[in-house]
């Protein structure tokens, strides 16, 4: 399992792209601050379905968000307005 892991990594970038994002979002660290050794040691170690349902989770909240925001603009304006007019 570990040498399969390992290949997908190194193999397909938008996969390692995407989990290198997840990696330094769930540690609050910069991309730039982290080696290949560290993300390869970490997906190694940890459940390849783990980091899948974090991404996913991002995903689904960053829709959720989206969704708040159109839902509510026409309030957020209101007050707005009300509030430059007072």
């Amino acid at each position: 399992m570990e040498n399969n892991l390992q290949k997908m990594v190194v193999t397909n970038n938008d996969v390692t792209v995407s989990h290198l994002q997840a990696y330094c979002d769930l540690f609050g660290v910069s991309q730039d601050e982290v080696s290949d050794e560290m993300v390869k040691s970490y997906f190694t170690n940890h459940q390849f379905d783990l980091i899948q349902q974090l991404i996913e989770g991002y995903a689904t909240m960053a829709n959720l968000n989206e969704q708040i925001v159109q839902d509510f603009q026409a309030c957020d304006d209101e007050c707005s307005n009300e509030f430059l007019r007072n």
